[in-house]
């Protein structure tokens, strides 16, 4: 049916803007393709692909990635070390169009969208290596147009006493932890071991913890960036009780921008460090990504 083949092309579409977005940001195609590719053959997001129900996840996707092309910037590798201090760069106005042109059309596609200001401002701040005052001029019409979203459909609704479309979210700090926490496993490959203990919860936040403190580390802004993503594209579906597969479409695509930053930062150092042949680090990379997937296939 044409509605399948439409559900299918935008993913297409969304792994083709994924190669392109990172390739603009560190110019390398293997890199790029190889983030791209994971994220692609997932099977933890299948009714975003499969389902027409699921197509909103997929759609409102490209309109982000989209509208957050631009801020890209330069073709300039961002890890040169003799590039120097970022300047203060604004868009152009044929830029700032297509950002808003693409804002709109994820706006009328999913609530989602509000997430799309804080990415592009982590974004400028963490990749593109501006100031945090230079970042947030580079990036304050898409708050000012949140901000004018939200008071008209939520603020008003809840003014003049009518149901805001937030009212279906049911906020709990317990159950939003659970589900969090399930989800990392989840997103791991141990999904199916989470049962909600005491430790499970420690386990996660230490690693997360870990994680970050590597990637500030070895100064990988990539990286950290991808962690941003998921975490805030996660957080943003915990008030939802129960969040179906679709849902899991905007976060893995964070998780594999980090994941793969992660690793790209950590085998090169194994590899300086202890002298390991690269063509071993890159089959064993290789071997553990065609495992999990297939993994996650058939889980």
């Amino acid at each position: 049916p044409m509605y399948n083949l439409i559900t299918l092309a935008f993913h297409l579409v969304n792994a083709y803007l994924i190669y392109l977005f990172i390739y603009k940001v560190n110019h390398r195609p293997g890199f790029a393709a190889l983030v791209s590719l994971t994220f692609s053959v997932s099977a933890m997001y299948s009714e975003a692909t499969l389902w027409s129900a699921g197509r909103p996840e997929s759609m409102v996707f490209t309109f982000m990635l989209a509208a957050l092309l631009p801020f890209c910037g330069s073709k300039a590798r961002i890890d040169e070390p003799d590039a120097g201090q970022p300047t203060a760069q604004t868009l152009s106005l044929r830029q700032w169009v297509l950002v808003f042109v693409f804002t709109f059309l994820a706006l009328g596609t999913k609530e989602t969208w509000i997430l799309l200001p804080g990415l592009a401002f982590l974004f400028v701040w963490f990749v593109r290596g501006f100031s945090f005052m230079q970042s947030l001029r580079a990036t304050w019409p898409l708050f000012v147009t949140v901000a004018l979203y939200l008071f008209y459909f939520v603020g008003l609704p809840m003014i003049t006493g009518s149901a805001p479309f937030t009212a279906y979210a049911r906020v709990g700090l317990a159950e939003g932890l659970n589900k969090f926490c399930f989800l990392i496993f989840k997103y791991c490959g141990f999904g199916s071991s989470f049962t909600g203990a005491v430790w499970q919860y420690i386990v996660v936040f230490i690693a997360l913890a870990a994680v970050l403190y590597r990637l500030l580390k070895t100064k990988n802004m990539l990286g950290l960036w991808g962690l941003g993503w998921m975490i805030v594209t996660i957080g943003i579906t915990l008030p939802i009780f129960h969040a179906p597969g679709r849902y899991n479409y905007l976060p893995l695509v964070g998780f594999w921008i980090f994941v793969i930053s992660f690793f790209d930062y950590e085998l090169k150092w194994i590899r300086e460090r202890f002298k390991v042949n690269k063509k071993v680090l890159v089959g064993f990379a290789a071997s553990f990504l065609v495992f999990y997937t297939a993994q996650q296939a058939i889980m």
